[in-house]
């Protein structure tokens, strides 16, 4: 498949913020071959506060090294161009909106929907939402009470000093059967462990990222020592990690950002990984529009043993065009899932390129 042209649009998603309140901004990917196109997104902050890579800096580096580096080449594989792109060292959220653009595209070539292409099984995926620390429990318990409502599979709390067990008990006798889990944010450590033991009387689904994302020896002392599933987010950077930590029993569950892996194709190779380990997974990652996530739900599709996805777009964009079917919805237990439909080539989600030009605090046209 020869890459005859990629076009990048940076745009701020409106009103979004991510979990340290930056603001956010998106930068679009519109890849073409022929008459087809995939369209790719990553979403980052307007600096580098949550993570090493920033919005304007993924769009320079797009821009000026890892697009020209695609274009006018044939690339068949998401390996190929995963091979291409080894060269520039780190970038992995750039290089991942690359990689999604490049899967939408590989699907319209085939004329097929983008989650049937990665080997999806199921067509509708549950929802998992996270909330932050509040002014007091009462806020809390409106907030998860409306989150169940809504129709979420499951909650996760944030755990920070002071809002911990006490917390917790409070939500259990509130919320006594709901699957609730909690994210630590790798923010604990190992002289914290009397605390995660007592969690054991909460029955939490999971308890994500208590440890440092590279302490993957804590994890697994920790592990060995509760009954409570650990769920790996931060420290899931490459599949050589993940494979670390599945050999170590570091988790019994994952999360899989397709940002931070650095896209579709080795999100793709740390899923079949998981799979063979037999460990749950899910998908996570930063808020963004329905471009990303809708690639996070089309991997989902393909998961045996399914977490509920987090993350998923919180609202719509006016450059945003969409089939009705694919958007959120209950099913007939009233939980809230994604639809992915089956009569849709690539991506569902396609972009209305004039408004988003518009709307564009920059863009580039690498040919």
């Amino acid at each position: 498949m020869h890459i005859d042209s990629i076009h990048l649009y940076r745009t701020r998603l409106s009103e979004a913020t991510s979990e340290s309140g930056a603001r956010l901004e998106s930068v679009f990917v519109e890849m073409k071959s022929g008459d087809k196109f995939g369209f790719g997104e990553v979403s980052l902050a307007v600096g580098p506060s949550d993570c090493a890579e920033w919005a304007a800096g993924a769009f320079t580096c797009l821009r000026d090294w890892l697009a020209p580096a695609l274009v006018g080449r044939a690339i068949d594989r998401g390996q190929d161009l995963q091979r291409t792109l080894q060269p520039f060292q780190g970038n992995e959220h750039a290089k991942s909106a690359l990689d999604i653009a490049w899967w939408a595209l590989a699907a319209a070539e085939q004329n097929k929907p983008l989650h049937l292409v990665l080997g999806g099984t199921r067509s509708a995926i549950p929802l998992a939402c996270t909330l932050g620390v509040t002014d007091s429990t009462e806020n809390l318990f409106a907030e998860i009470g409306a989150a169940f409502k809504t129709g979420y599979e499951c909650v996760t709390l944030k755990l920070r000093p002071g809002w911990d067990l006490n917390m917790l008990s409070a939500v259990r006798q509130a919320f006594p059967s709901e699957s609730v889990a909690i994210d630590c944010d790798g923010l604990c450590t190992l002289a914290q462990q009397e605390m995660f033991y007592r969690m054991e009387d909460f029955f939490l689904t999971y308890i994500e990222q208590p440890l440092a994302a590279d302490d993957l020896v804590g994890h697994a002392m920790l592990q060995s020592s509760i009954h409570t599933p650990i769920c790996l987010d931060q420290s899931v950077t490459s599949l050589a990690r993940v494979e670390q930590a599945i050999d170590l029993g570091s988790c019994h569950m994952l999360r899989i950002d397709i940002g931070r892996v650095g896209g579709i194709t080795p999100a793709v190779a740390i899923r079949d990984a998981c799979m063979l380990a037999k460990i749950p997974w899910g998908l996570g990652g930063q808020r963004s529009s329905e471009v990303a996530s809708f690639a996070n739900a089309a991997l989902a599709a393909a998961c045996d043993l399914p977490l509920p996805q987090e993350a998923y777009a919180w609202r719509m964009e006016p450059w945003l065009m969409s089939d009705e079917t694919t958007l959120m919805e209950k099913n007939t237990a009233g939980k809230l899932e994604i639809k992915l439909p089956n009569d849709i080539p690539g991506s569902a989600f396609g972009l209305d390129i004039e408004i988003l030009s518009d709307a564009a605090i920059e863009q580039a046209m690498i040919c």
